[in-house]
């Protein structure tokens, strides 16, 4: 996993060190790989995608860095798929879900997280804050 962070790090133009990262893991169970032949036994996953990682940073600076940084993942070919995302409780997590749903049916424009605060554009280039 240090040499993702390392990557990634490079990736969005920003110098973490791993001195600056206190912990880092992966969520959830790891599944066992698929055989390529014989019947799949019900602990396996026919859509098994790479386990979230949870990093807890040193800093609040280094913190900050990389969050400034997170949109450069949106020109990169190795992570065209990683996106990089605060942790948030159970309802600031449902009220975010909501508003990127309502971004996907093109109700807001985009809508991001700083600080764990919850944040939406409108039509009208307007920002919103979410409670």
């Amino acid at each position: 996993m240090d040499s993702i962070t390392k990557r990634l790090s490079t990736e969005i133009k920003v110098d973490i060190d791993l001195k600056d990262i206190d912990n880092m893991h992966r969520l959830g169970r790891q599944t066992p790989e698929t055989p390529s032949t014989g019947p799949l036994t019900a602990n396996m996953q026919l859509n098994s995608r790479p386990r979230d990682i949870i990093i807890k940073f040193t800093t609040y600076r280094a913190r900050q860095a990389v969050f400034t940084h997170r949109a450069e993942l949106k020109h990169s070919k190795i992570f065209a798929r990683v996106f990089i995302n605060e942790e948030l409780t159970k309802t600031p997590g449902e009220v975010y879900y909501n508003a990127i749903c309502l971004v996907k049916n093109e109700r807001f424009q985009s809508a991001w997280t700083s600080n764990g605060v919850i944040l939406v554009e409108d039509n009208s280039n307007r920002v919103h804050r979410c409670e």
